[in-house]
């Protein structure tokens, strides 16, 4: 993919710090949501990427149409 790098280590550390700070993340498989968002927000569906194996890299297409979006 074009537009990711990975995050070093302290950059992890610094992302999910602030994840569970600003969205009071606290993960959980009985209690949904188990984070809140800001209001208002847009949900995008993605699992059409996920049920079909035809889509084996469809995380670069997603990335393609999100950087569309954008413009």
């Amino acid at each position: 993919m074009k537009n990711w790098i990975p995050l070093t280590h302290q950059e992890q550390k610094l992302v999910w710090r602030t994840l569970y700070r600003d969205f009071k993340f606290s993960p959980s498989i009985s209690r949904f949501p188990s984070f809140h968002v800001p209001s208002p927000f847009i949900t995008y569906d993605i699992s059409v990427y996920f049920d079909d194996p035809s889509f084996l890299h469809a995380e670069e297409d997603l990335e393609e149409k999100a950087l569309e979006k954008d413009k």
